[in-house]
């Protein structure tokens, strides 16, 4: 239809616009040609030769064109959207020409647009279907009003000052005197306007109140001060006219219609101002006869009538619409009255019922109105409220429905615990209903139905399908072929088809098992790209990229996910939002490239380039997103806040590890709008605050500490204990966020020291120092404080065991020195550690004898525990590295030692059988492989199994290199090319990409070992090393399994082909009967906090933003399941079991799922043309 009114157009513009643009654009507006004068406008603005002066009002011009159409427009959602782009026109263009004298008109056009925005709400809030949402609509308007107030009151008293300014005699041929009388106008209008703001807030109240009355009354004075000043002019009718509107609204109808019949005496020409002003004098006349006090439906029904045939072609203007809704309610109440004939009833009720459905076409104010009367009306006429027999009455009441969901779900974002589910389970019905009856709509629907308002009820049947969620696939074909085949005559509604097919698709890959995903993201990516190349420029567009973004940010591909959130442009309202995501990406992308294996990393320059691309765009971004909101943290938008804090956190963990520890702290706390001041956006008490507070002052404390802030250290870090103690967590939860700290600190330690970075000195120093101030408050020590001192010391020396040897064993002796002091201190005052904690203390003393090489006094603490605890898995994996680290000392009589690393101590004659309770790697892998085989065991038994089966093998290889002689050597080796092939067999795929090119590397080691031993068999005829021959798995590790779903996703998702053998082995499995677990998990540690805290430093942390809100899986890891199955001893060693290593990058399951694919909106709601899973074909 465009391209025909622009030819039409075209054909009258050199006469009308080729001199006189501004008129002829109003000529169009006037005729309501928006579509043609935004197209000319276009034009306008592409030609080379256009007067200066009228090219910068062009994007004024643009407004005026949207505003008008925003106000014509009876689609509540699609005049909302018209606003917002007129409202962005005019700012636009008092922001490019501040000083131009069209900036105050623009600044009052703005104000036009809040007062059209805030009409909407009311209308809503009015609306039967919106009386749970009501109050906030109000509030919202209220605020919109507001707003408008302050700019008209402002621009009055300008236009005022304005007009005062000149002499009051000028005479008219003075230019003076047309400026002059310009302001007098636009003063007026500006007082005009302030009265219509008032009359709309009394809407905002219920009728009879104290505020209603008192609004109305103030109203109506303002109006009769405007009329009986310019009683002459058509604005002092306008103003005549409103003030009777307030009088029939406090009920005072002789009043009202005095002014009404004053008003309907003045005669107008067809077209003029005084003839839409009467047009709308008879509408409010005939609301007041027909209000209760007055009942003259007869007259209302004569004088509409007449109306109707004088004004036949406005009968679908608002004016019109509103003169006929009065006309059927008067019908109706007529057909009511007992003294009219049955006959003459039904004749009214039929009238009534036609013209109730024609209003029933448009959206509007009196559109849920229409519907209820539609059914009464059919009610009254023995037609039944049962289904109903045509498309339009079926939509309608589709419609309503879904304005009924709207609300329902309002309702639930509002509530909290049980009541929310209540109100969820309430949804589902209604869902199911409006369902079926927009598919009997689209049955009823025929070719002389409006396609339009079919494709409407499409859109509606697959949004309902998106909230049923079991549908979604048939949600996302149904949108998908809308957005595509309608695309060029329903451009809007196929925008937001297409927006709701990605969410649909998006729903449908969540909800889908994890091993048949796959073909959900192709469709999501292919749909993100259809919005872009055909709404470039739109906000959904920009949604769209936002969506696969986080999408592919769950899935684990940081790189693609910075890659998308990069294609916003700097225009788009998201862009600072997607920069800051982008940020934490690249962050993200560079920690997955940290954790590789050495010889798997990129280039060192490839790698500080992601570091340094992360911290230039959070750098940028920050600081453009943090000076556009208010320097209150309190009145800045919940939503900005907590992007604004994550992306913070972020830097100042990048900042944290380059040694820019004030410029982190400047991010941290010392702003207004710091990190730890945006906590309360998270909700205090819910799993996000204590998530991000802990990641928060995990790096407060990292900053104080390396700045030398003792002081403030100390404050940081009982902040973080009393965070994670008010959480309900407990000391486990406390004590494990000191054991992953310390982790992460001897990762940055290790990574200074390879780099010979001069900082590690500087580290060193200030952890020493901070923790020595702690050591000497021997009054103020506890158990937690203790067990933080050993922690950290433990895990410097680590850090630095491998370049300054006697430095580690210093720390390692200050740590056994904390732990002991833990136990000493138990000794003396019963209760001062946990009771459940003491094994976990003996453990970490093992631990740090180990690394600092006191073997026997270590064998003699790991026999102690195993005696007590046998099946604790991590005491036994201890003692396997204890074994090992002793036969690779090399001294004499320590090659005996690597057959106790493998093989425990159960054929160790030497020792008494109730004494042999080490089981070496090799008996862990059986006795975990037992516990697969007989069924009930979690994904962390098979990364466990794995593990043990990959030292096992690894163990024998460094015995076999330690070993002098060369058959020895040939036999360990070829013990150990078995153990991997053994591995391999029993878990094909080796726990995923990751696990198998750890084995893969191995192996492959052993055969280089082989091949300069020679005379091994296993490596006969070979030159060079082979791989493993790689399989496919099922049983895969949960990174990886994604990740592979992710690289080929569309591949077949037939879960039986190729059927590996251990599936089979697990269909048969039977549910092993679980002992009763010996120790309990952290009630709120948990995996995510440590996730959290592997945020904290630079070498090892993981996407901050992406990890922080990950949902906590309470009881989905059992330690204990029968007899055969290790438990683990509690404290330090036992909470490091549970936790996820981060050598690797963070798994899926750490990323957020609230931010991928924003719930659509309907903007005003079919059955799929194809089954689910199969693609639309649009034709």
């Amino acid at each position: 239809m465009r391209w025909l009114v622009a030819g039409l157009a075209f054909l009258a513009a050199p006469v009308w616009a080729a001199e006189r643009p501004q008129e002829f654009l109003q000529a169009l507006r006037n005729r309501d040609y928006f579509d043609y004068a935004l197209f000319y406008l276009d034009e306008l603005e592409a030609r080379p030769n256009l007067d200066a002066e009228f090219r910068q009002t062009l994007t004024y011009e643009r407004g005026a064109t949207l505003l008008a159409q925003a106000e014509r427009t009876r689609d509540s959602d699609a005049q909302q959207k018209l606003f917002d782009e007129a409202r962005g026109q005019f700012e636009k263009f008092v922001k490019e020409y501040p000083q131009h004298p069209l900036a105050g008109a623009a600044n009052s056009e703005i104000a036009e647009v809040v007062m059209g925005k805030a009409r909407a709400l009311v209308w809503q809030a009015n609306s039967p279907n919106n009386s749970g949402r009501k109050d906030e609509l109000r509030k919202q308007a209220r605020e919109l009003l507001a707003e408008a107030r302050r700019v008209y009151q402002a621009a009055y008293e300008r236009y005022k000052a304005e007009h005062d300014s000149f002499d009051k005699f000028i005479p008219q041929n003075d230019k003076r005197y047309a400026a002059r009388e310009k302001a007098f106008v636009n003063s007026i209008q500006a007082e005009f306007h302030l009265g219509q703001v008032i009359h709309q807030e009394a809407q905002t109240h219920d009728k009879g109140t104290p505020e209603y009355k008192k609004l109305l009354t103030d109203a109506a004075n303002a109006f009769e001060a405007i009329h009986s000043r310019h009683r002459s002019q058509v604005i002092g009718l306008y103003a005549r006219m409103w003030q009777g509107k307030c009088f029939e609204e406090m009920d005072e109808l002789t009043k009202a219609l005095g002014i009404y019949n004053e008003l309907l005496e003045h005669r107008g020409k067809d077209g003029s101002p005084l003839e839409d002003l009467q047009n709308r004098v008879l509408q409010f006349r005939l609301v007041c006869l027909n209000n209760d006090l007055r009942k003259d439906y007869q007259v209302v029904v004569q004088e509409a009538d007449a109306w109707r045939k004088a004004h036949r072609n406005e009968l679908n203007t608002r004016v019109g619409l509103g003169i006929q809704w009065e006309q059927v309610r008067a019908e109706e109440m007529l057909a009511r009255a007992e003294e009219t004939p049955e006959v003459e009833k039904r004749k009214l009720r039929q009238a009534a019922l036609d013209a109730a459905r024609r209003i029933n076409r448009y959206p509007g104010e009196y559109k849920d109105a229409s519907t209820a009367m539609i059914r009464r009306l059919l009610a009254d006429l023995d037609r039944g409220t049962g289904d109903p027999k045509d498309f339009a009455t079926a939509f309608s009441l589709a419609r309503t429905q879904v304005e009924e969901i709207r609300n329902k779900n309002a309702a639930i974002a509002q509530a909290q615990g049980p009541e929310k589910q209540k109100l969820q389970d309430e949804l589902q019905p209604v869902l199911r209903e409006t369902a079926r009856t927009l598919d009997l709509a689209l049955q009823l629907a025929g070719k002389r139905d409006d396609i339009s308002e079919v494709n409407r009820a499409r859109y509606f049947l697959a949004y309902v399908y998106f909230l049923m969620r079991d549908r979604s696939h048939e949600s996302g074909v149904l949108a998908e072929w809308v957005a595509r085949k309608y695309r060029k005559e329903q451009s809007d509604l196929a925008l937001d088809a297409g927006y709701l097919a990605q969410a649909a698709y998006i729903q449908a890959y969540h909800r889908e098992a994890k091993e048949r995903r796959g073909p959900e993201i192709a469709w999501v990516v292919d749909i993100c790209n259809y919005i872009t190349e055909n709404w470039p420029a739109s906000d959904k567009a920009q949604d769209a990229r936002m969506n696969l973004g986080g999408l592919y940010a769950e899935l684990g591909q940081p790189a693609d996910a910075a890659k998308w959130y990069g294609t916003v442009p700097e225009s788009a309202p998201q862009y600072l939002e997607a920069q800051l995501k982008a940020g934490n990406a690249w962050w993200d992308v560079y920690v997955q490239e940290q954790t590789r294996p050495e010889a798997e990393r990129k280039p060192r320059e490839q790698i500080d380039e992601l570091l340094n691309q992360s911290r230039g765009i959070l750098t940028t971004a920050i600081g453009k997103f943090e000076g556009n909101l208010p320097k209150d943290p309190a009145q800045v938008d919940q939503a900005k806040m907590r992007e604004l804090t994550l992306a913070k956190l972020t830097l100042a963990t990048i900042l944290n590890g380059a040694g820019d520890y004030k410029g982190g702290l400047g991010l941290l706390v010392d702003n207004p709008l710091s990190s730890v001041a945006g906590l309360p956006a998270f909700q205090k008490g819910t799993k996000p605050y204590l998530n991000v507070a802990i990641a928060v002052y995990i790096q407060v404390l990292r900053a104080y500490i390396g700045s030398n802030e003792l002081a403030k250290a100390q404050e940081a870090q009982q902040a973080l204990d009393a965070i994670v103690k008010e959480s309900g967590g407990g000391g486990k939860a406390l004590t494990q966020v000191y054991v992953d700290f310390g982790t992460q600190l001897k990762k940055e330690v290790q990574r200074l020291q390879s780099a010979r970075d001069p900082r590690l000195a500087d580290v060193l120093k200030s952890f020493e120092t901070f923790l020595d101030e702690i050591a000497k408050r021997k009054d103020s020590q506890s158990y937690y404080s203790l067990r933080w001192i050993g922690e950290t010391y433990r895990d410097l020396g680590e850090g630095l065991a491998e370049g300054d040897r006697g430095r580690a064993e210093g720390y390692f002796g200050k740590a056994v020195a904390a732990y002991r002091q833990i136990l000493d201190e138990e000794l003396k005052s019963p209760g001062f550690m946990p009771s459940e904690m003491s094994s976990g203390v003996e453990l970490a003393i093992v631990r740090c004898l180990r690394l600092q090489q006191s073997f026997p006094e270590a064998e003699k603490g790991i026999l102690k525990i195993l005696k007590g605890r046998p099946r604790a898995l991590d005491a036994q994996e201890e003692a396997a590295r204890l074994y090992a680290d002793w036969g690779a000392r090399g001294a004499k009589g320590d090659l005996a030692k690597w057959n106790l690393a493998i093989e425990g101590d159960q054929n160790l004659k030497t020792r008494k059988p109730e004494n042999r309770v080490v089981w070496g790697w090799f008996g862990i892998a059986q006795r975990l492989e037992n516990a697969l085989n007989q069924g009930g065991a979690s994904d962390e038994t098979e990364e466990q199994y794995l593990n043990a089966r990959y030292q096992t093998a690894l163990t024998r290889f460094h015995w076999a290199q330690a070993e002098p002689e060369g058959d020895k050597r040939r036999q360990r080796l070829g013990t150990a090319f078995r153990d991997i092939k053994l591995a391999a067999a029993t878990m094909p795929g080796l726990g995923g990409d990751d696990g198998f090119q750890k084995f893969n590397t191995l192996y492959r080691d052993i055969q280089k070992e082989m091949l300069a031993v020679g005379k091994c068999d296993e490596v006969a005829g070979l030159s060079a090393p082979r791989d493993l021959e790689k399989k496919s798995s099922t049983v895969a590790s949960r990174g990886s399994k994604k990740k592979t779903a992710a690289a080929n996703p569309v591949a077949g998702t037939n879960p039986t082909a190729s059927e590996p053998a251990e599936t089979r082995l697990k269909k048969t499995r039977k549910p092993a009967k679980a002992a009763p677990a010996e120790t309990k998990e952290p009630e709120s540690g948990g995996t995510l906090v440590l996730w959290l805290v592997g945020a904290g430093l630079l070498a090892g942390a993981a996407g901050v933003a992406y990890t922080l809100l990950k949902p906590n899986k309470k009881g989905s890891r059992r330690r204990v399941l029968d007899e055969t199955l290790p438990d683990t001893v509690s404290g330090p060693e036992g909470a490091v079991a549970a936790v996820p290593s981060f050598d690797t990058a963070p798994p899926v399951e750490a990323r957020p799922k609230t931010r991928v694919a924003r719930s659509p909106k309907p903007t005003d709601p079919g059955k799929p043309p194809g089954p689910p899973k199969k693609r639309p074909e649009p034709s």
